[in-house]
């Protein structure tokens, strides 16, 4: 449904951009991960990756969730 989160807590769209900022200002190692679901809009996944980069992400990552094979249905 268009919700966003960084880590477990639900983000404003406007607002990734400053607080990925705030997460990785005193870090070393600036990889942040994508994560989204089958039902996330390609727009929406496009815009969340723009505002992590524009936060200063040096390295980004995309992370899938492996599908599940759909066992066949067998009639009798």
């Amino acid at each position: 449904d268009g919700k966003v989160f960084l880590n477990a807590a639900p983000v404003q769209m406007d607002d990734i951009t400053s607080k990925v900022q705030d997460l990785i200002a005193n870090k070393l190692d600036k990889t942040v991960f994508v994560k989204s679901d089958a039902r996330a809009k390609y727009g929406d996944v496009v815009s969340v990756i723009d505002n992590v980069r524009a936060a200063g992400v040096e390295q980004l990552g995309l992370l899938t969730e492996q599908v599940q094979p759909r066992v066949p249905l067998t009639m009798q």
